[in-house]
């Protein structure tokens, strides 16, 4: 992005694995890119649009090869081998892109009849430019945010909504006007203790999955977007979030 003749990149996320050496990063506008232990990073050459949230496997039990996993916004067509889609932002999405291969490539998603992966979130469902998406450490389990929290607990062929859509808040700087999940956390040890943040403030928590709202009575309610969530690793019913936005 321009920044006043100033050469510079912005970061949305980045990812690391106990099993890994390497470091993997989601860039605003500029894809994704992979450290190595040199001074420069290198790019993702068939990763992403805009790179977001990213993970790293966590578990040493996890599928073989482990996947590695960027947020990409792009226009994907669904169900085609044509990506980009015509007519504005009509086939707009953002899914998580998988490599398994190192980074080496990152096959586009539900192209059939090869690459079919992330089945159950190629929907219009409304959901953050960068949606949040955390690997569960040292458990086999992925979660992604949109309106709903969805679960994929094997190698991301396919996503299964773990939570309804908890809040009705509207928001017009999100597109499509719906309030979206845009920050999740784990409870370390507790990994069924799970907390999600909304755009409007809102966060929410569960310590059983369910589609029901009764299992996801609200925590807290902030003046601004959630941007981030961590628990106390010595207690699961502490926790900090940051909040974006502007005093007045």
């Amino acid at each position: 992005p321009k920044g006043q003749g100033i050469s510079a990149i912005e970061f949305q996320a980045i990812a690391t694995s106990v099993f890994n050496s390497s470091v993997i990063g989601g860039l605003q506008d500029n894809g994704g890119v992979i450290w190595k232990g040199a001074k420069q990073w290198s790019n993702l050459d068939s990763c992403c649009g805009d790179g977001g949230f990213g993970s790293m496997p966590s578990d040493v039990g996890e599928v073989t090869p482990p996947a590695w996993w960027i947020t990409s916004n792009d226009y994907y067509c669904i169900g085609t081998s044509n990506y980009k889609c015509s007519g504005g932002s009509s086939g707009f999405t953002v899914l998580p892109e998988w490599s398994k291969d190192g980074g080496a490539t990152w096959p586009r998603p539900q192209y059939p009849p090869s690459d079919q992966y992330d089945i159950g979130l190629q929907t219009g469902e409304f959901r953050s430019f960068y949606p949040p998406l955390l690997q569960v450490p040292y458990s086999r389990y992925t979660l992604f945010g949109t309106r709903r929290l969805f679960y994929d607990g094997d190698d991301g062929s396919l996503w299964t909504p773990m939570s309804p859509d908890l809040s009705t808040d509207t928001n017009t700087e999100i597109l499509g006007g719906s309030d979206v999940i845009t920050a999740i956390a784990a409870a370390p040890g507790h990994t069924n203790h799970v907390y999600v943040g909304y755009y409007s403030g809102k966060i929410f928590s569960t310590t059983g999955f369910c589609l029901d709202p009764s299992c996801w009575p609200l925590s807290f309610a902030a003046s601004g977007p959630i941007t981030s969530i961590a628990v106390d690793p010595l207690d699961e019913n502490t926790v900090y979030a940051t909040v974006g936005g502007f005093a007045p």
